[in-house]
């Protein structure tokens, strides 16, 4: 399991809906992913369509150097992805028009090591 995985997902659980479903594959070395996606509610025909799924990615490299920074460093890697899930979100359309049946294709958001680790 990457070192930032737990916190990454916490702070994932704290940013999205609160009824969001997070769907984490099994962790091989390479990138960390997160699936993410939550009921809309908005369509009163379909009350239980969900948003399109979010597949977030911290990079390869971003794990790599996540895991080899102090504390401190990790810490403020925290706050940074935090602040990015929040931006991402908020310009983030979790619509769809894919028919019942069908899953909307996902939207990748994908953090790279200058994002993640300064």
């Amino acid at each position: 399991m990457a070192k930032g995985a737990v916190k990454w997902r916490a702070i994932a659980e704290s940013v999205f809906p609160a009824d969001a479903r997070f769907v984490e594959p099994p962790y091989e070395p390479g990138d960390w992913i997160l699936f993410v996606s939550w009921k809309l509610g908005t369509d009163p025909t379909r009350p239980n369509k969900r948003s399109k799924t979010v597949r977030v990615v911290v990079s390869e490299e971003a794990v790599e150097d996540y895991e080899r920074g102090s504390a401190g460093e990790r810490l403020a890697a925290d706050w940074r992805f935090e602040r990015w899930l929040l931006r991402r979100l908020r310009g983030f359309d979790p619509e769809h028009q894919a028919p019942l049946g069908h899953e909307p294709q996902a939207e990748a958001w994908v953090i790279e090591t200058v994002e993640l680790n300064g």
